[in-house]
């Protein structure tokens, strides 16, 4: 599996000088000296490459929900630079990063910015209008005139690579677009969990998706005096957001699916199984984990698919990955063996066929195993046995006498 939306082994930045500091001076960019651009909220120059480090830990968690690969950017600002695209084994940075530069990361959030502007909506759209004016007349007259600026030469160099905003709600997506528009850029959106509202907007957009299943957590109606704070619309939506994905897939919109915004990463597989009990097929959640990621940000000549000349990246289950029974056993990232659920691959609980070969000829029984160390043999009655497995040998002592 493949999460194209992560800050994965890039610590989060934080906000210096702290509240009190929040409305400072306009002119300053950074707390470093340099040519960058005026607004902090502007950071086009920040390369989550730089930034990264192996996080073991954090791999693993992911590793246990399935995922092999992640694309990882710094999650601040409004330009937030670009994202580095890495293997989550434990080897040295070196060898898990995949691809330098996979994406250009923005959104409408300024981030741990201690400058006043912008403070709304409306600041944001007109920075970012202003950026995109302000790069444009970069390209065309710096150096020469006004001199070098690190912030809107790396703007502009990065407008070569698959362009991703963070919009977070079926407004701010087609808001966002409505930018891409102006100024001749196709985004990648990461969405939140109600484009199913305006589905034929979203829609008309042409735009991929990216989507946690991150959904509203069940309202308290028990106590009538809290029920009369909760409105019919927050109901509406607590009952029909799992079926986000649904709609975008009956609306034959593109989308990546993402661990982003989970409170407990734990919580990833039931929240798709609930997805795909609101309509969302199989086929189309397991290609939102694998292709449709790696092809958006174009790093499916490495991974999204087990093809001849691609990672070795693949994963061993104990039945269909979809069904609430089935358990992830191994993890293989890049050829490296992970056990992710070492008691489900070493105590094989359940009923088995047992073929014996005597002098009298093939007995047959049913082997039922309750533990590695306890099991029973059930032919015309129950048979007590000696029972002992480690996952890989198995003993079994028993008299045909019940």
């Amino acid at each position: 599996f493949v999460d194209i939306y992560s800050d994965y082994g890039i610590t989060a930045p934080q906000r210096s000088g702290g509240e009190g500091s929040f409305f400072g001076p306009q002119q300053l960019s950074t707390n470093t000296k340099g040519p960058f651009n005026w607004n902090q909220a502007i950071k086009s120059e920040v390369n989550g490459y730089e930034l990264f480090s192996t996080d073991a830990k954090k791999a693993e968690n992911l590793r246990e929900q399935g995922f092999g690969a992640v694309v990882s950017h710094q999650k601040d600002g409004i330009s937030r630079g670009t994202g580095v695209a890495v293997a989550l084994s434990d080897s040295k940075e070196n060898l898990n990063i995949l691809k330098d530069k996979v994406a250009a990361f923005y959104s409408f959030a300024k981030g741990t910015s201690t400058q006043s502007y912008p403070t709304s909506m409306m600041g944001s759209v007109a920075l970012l209008r202003q950026t995109f004016l302000d790069a444009d007349w970069y390209a065309k007259n710096n150096p020469t005139k006004e001199g070098f600026n690190i912030s809107l030469e790396a703007w502009n160099n990065n407008r070569a690579l698959p362009q991703v905003f963070e919009a977070g709600d079926k407004w701010s997506d087609l808001r966002a677009d409505g930018i891409g528009d102006e100024f001749g850029v196709q985004y990648i959106i990461k969405g939140g969990d109600n484009e199913y509202q305006r589905i034929k907007e979203i829609a008309a957009t042409k735009a991929a998706f990216i989507i946690s299943l991150d959904f509203p957590e069940t309202q308290n109606v028990e106590d009538p005096i809290d029920a009369r704070f909760v409105s019919v619309s927050d109901m509406a939506h607590w009952e029909l957001a799992p079926g986000n994905a649904a709609a975008l897939e009956k609306a034959n919109i593109p989308f990546a699916i993402t661990t982003a915004d989970l409170k407990d990463i734990k919580t990833f597989w039931p929240s798709l199984r609930k997805a795909i009990s609101y309509g969302l097929s199989k086929k189309t959640a397991l290609a939102a984990l694998t292709t449709v990621p790696a092809s958006l940000l174009k790093i499916n000549d490495k991974v999204g698919s087990i093809e001849v000349g691609k990672m070795a990246n693949f994963l061993i289950t104990t039945g269909d990955i979809f069904s609430e029974k089935t358990s992830i056993v191994e993890n293989w990232v890049n050829g490296e063996r992970y056990d992710v659920k070492a008691k489900a691959s070493k105590e094989q609980a359940g009923q088995y066929k047992l073929m014996i070969t005597g002098a009298s000829g093939v007995s047959e029984y049913t082997l039922d195993v309750k533990s590695n160390n306890q099991a029973n043999l059930i032919s015309k009655d129950t048979l007590t046995t000696k029972f002992k497995s480690d996952g890989t040998l198995v003993s079994i002592n028993f008299s045909l006498k019940p």
